[in-house]
């Protein structure tokens, strides 16, 4: 795989001058980072949709650095342009170095089209809106401590979603959707899934008489204090044991009080989270803002960036009830979509998102994640594999083409010693003493 990655990488490419480049730093132990420049052309946009895939891209450079600056990604960018031609638009996640570089290269090249990747974007205006918000803080701590406590219980079926420690405002979702579902669980009323069992006891006695007055539940009461809380198995086996002792009469006026007092599980689900309920109003704006901005990536991705993208948006909005919050949220959805959108030509749609960067990534490290340590090495090399659509005839060139010892002189030259061959040697050294 080395050996074809090598080839893939070394292999030359089409002279053009409608490439679109999207960049990203990857980093795993240790100082160095790896800038990718992947490509794709306006015409394969036209022909294979704007949801690229890992085939659809083409792996330009992949530069490892110790550390990067504006300078160095102007750098890179401008000997990939040197290569395969000056490139329509730039993508990037708008990190301070990558930014800088393209900016850079933009006052040389100011025809190129700079755009910010609008997960990135959309995730950053998430950011704005919760970061400093308290309830949004209060209900992801609350998720935090709850995830805690229910683990080793008969509740765990409703932990809350795991929270990223990276990129979490791109990932505000499960845990709304979770509060929902709960709030709607709780509204279903049924809980044996937690504990179907029901204890006629003092508590159960005291939400009866707050609710319906003593004199209904005094028979219950006294058969309370004459001996022990009883448990029932079932509610069927409770209910009958209510009825002998308040009679049919009482038993309808009781019924709608005291079988959720005496429900062990939903005393259960309301200790650990009858809390969310606080938070239903919340949740509310919480979920809206988040379709907002799901709206407006679905679309972008599908369809890609042009000068239409901000009316669309809002056309398609446009029957949705927002709230104030979340119409302040649209309108700098709207402005983000529009000046990028006019950075395009009017008979242009180009590429409005660089996820296919980040699931390459994500597929890296997992296949890295074997490595005996995540420092970068030659596991760059199957990058370019990914990426590329595997023939017998390719592969029978790369291996006639490359060698072994290739990989290995490119590894030194543009990784210089890993960290697994650095402690390798320190073994051999205190060995020898």
């Amino acid at each position: 795989m080395y050996r074809l990655g090598l080839y893939l990488t070394q292999a030359a490419q089409e002279q053009r001058d409608d490439w679109l480049f999207i960049l990203d730093h990857t980093m795993k132990l240790g100082q160095q980072k790896c800038l990718l420049i992947l490509g794709v052309t306006e015409e394969q946009l036209r022909t294979k949709g704007y949801a690229l895939q890992h085939q659809d891209v083409t792996v330009l450079a992949m530069e490892v650095v110790t550390t990067s600056t504006g300078e160095l990604v102007k750098e890179q960018i401008q000997k990939v342009s040197e290569k395969v031609g000056p490139p329509l638009q730039i993508l990037s996640d708008h990190g301070s170095d990558l930014k800088k570089g393209v900016q850079l290269y933009q006052t040389e090249n100011p025809t190129v089209i700079y755009t910010y990747d609008i997960t990135h974007k959309m995730a950053a205006l998430l950011k704005a809106e919760l970061h400093t918000d308290e309830r949004w803080n209060s209900f992801a701590k609350q998720c935090g401590q709850a995830r805690t406590s229910l683990k080793q219980t008969n509740l765990h079926f409703l932990l809350p979603p795991c929270q990223r420690t990276k990129a979490r405002y791109s990932n505000i979702a499960p845990r709304i959707e979770w509060g929902e579902k709960i709030l709607a669980y709780q509204q279903q009323g049924d809980y044996e899934q937690i504990n179907p069992t029901y204890t006629l006891d003092q508590q159960t006695i005291q939400a009866v008489e707050k609710e319906v007055g003593f004199n209904a539940a005094s028979s219950l009461s006294v058969a309370i204090k004459a001996g022990k809380p009883k448990t029932y198995a079932s509610q069927e086996a409770f209910t009958e044991a209510v009825v002998a002792l308040v009679g049919d009469e009482q038993i309808e006026r009781v019924k709608a009080v005291i079988d959720p007092a005496a429900a062990q599980g939903q005393r259960q689900f309301e200790q650990k989270l009858g809390w969310v309920g606080e938070y239903k109003e919340d949740l509310e704006i919480y979920a809206q803002m988040n379709q907002l901005v799901m709206m407006a990536e679905e679309q972008v991705k599908q369809n890609g960036l042009n000068r239409q993208s901000s009316q669309a948006f809002e056309d398609n909005i446009a029957s949705m009830h927002l709230s104030a919050r979340t119409q302040t949220l649209t309108k700098k959805i709207s402005r983000y979509l529009r000046e990028e959108g006019e950075q395009i030509s009017s008979e242009q749609t180009l590429l409005g998102t660089s996820d296919v960067i980040e699931s390459i990534f994500g597929k890296y490290k997992y296949i890295s994640s074997e490595s005996p340590l995540r420092d970068l090495g030659k596991m760059l090399l199957t990058i370019p594999v990914l990426t590329t659509e595997l023939t017998c005839e390719l592969v029978k060139t790369a291996m006639e083409t490359v060698q072994a010892l290739d990989v290995d002189k490119w590894a030194d030259e543009l990784l210089g010693k890993s960290s697994l061959s650095k402690r390798r040697m320190l073994s051999a050294a205190l060995e020898a003493t």
